[in-house]
């Protein structure tokens, strides 16, 4: 929900994740470590899907070079964020000045919201960045993110068979298309920008624009709407945005 609402390429959630995790008695440096993880590892499993999916595209009808270039994004953003966790360990004082920026941007978030800005917090993750997840773990973590985006496809392809298209490839590429123009709109989730995506997607593999559009639609209520809905409403449980007592 946060990420939805404060576009910031899924980086605001992850300032919340380690707030409410302060304020439940948890080491900010450990929930930081964390935070960090999981986002690494859900956007390596869809990277992983998102280069197989570009590898049909260079072999049927051609690799955008816009698409390319947005490829390149997900993958320079995977990387800062493992960087992040290596220089937490070696160079501390990098890891504040560049979570210092995601900070004040979720403190202006919860200012439009009423809401008391969040604590200092990024000074405090100096003493427990340690905590980071062994390769064990990080295993497991990155193997439920592939089966995470596998599902989010296959809802996808259940979709546009439901509606008639059949081939794998606007299927595969029409998800990636989507995934990726809402991780880097600037609009929320990118509402709008997405389905024109989408719909562009489909059209460059012959099928019709109505049915790249409606597929759009239904897609984005199943994965987007509901949730959005569902997170306004359970943010509310995070002692974030609780009144103090």
């Amino acid at each position: 929900f946060v990420n939805t609402i404060a576009p910031s390429l899924n980086l605001a959630g992850t300032t919340l994740v380690v707030d409410d995790a302060r304020r439940r008695g948890i080491a900010p440096g450990k929930a930081t470590s964390a935070a960090l993880l999981m986002q690494i590892t859900v956007d390596s499993g869809f990277a992983t899907i998102m280069l197989i999916a570009f590898g049909i595209l260079a072999a049927t009808v051609g690799l955008s070079p816009l698409w390319f270039l947005l490829g390149l994004l997900v993958i320079a953003l995977v990387s800062a964020m493992v960087l992040i966790l290596v220089l937490g360990r070696k160079r501390p004082a990098l890891v504040l000045r560049a979570l210092r920026p995601i900070e004040r941007l979720v403190d202006r978030v919860l200012v439009r919201f009423k809401k008391k800005p969040l604590d200092p917090w990024v000074e405090r993750i100096v003493g427990s960045f340690s905590d980071a997840a062994g390769p064990k773990t990080t295993a497991k973590a990155f193997g439920c993110s592939i089966a995470a985006s596998a599902c989010e496809l296959a809802c996808f392809s259940l979709v546009g068979v439901a509606f008639g298209v059949h081939q794998p490839e606007p299927l595969i590429c029409g998800y990636v298309v989507a995934t990726l123009f809402a991780m880097i709109s600037i609009t929320p989730q990118g509402v709008g920008v997405v389905e024109a995506a989408v719909v562009v997607a489909f059209t460059s593999f012959g099928e019709s624009s109505a049915a790249g559009l409606s597929i759009a639609l239904v897609y984005r209520g199943i994965v987007f709407w509901m949730p959005f809905l569902i997170g306004a409403i359970l943010i509310q449980t995070t002692k974030t945005f609780k009144h103090d007592a």
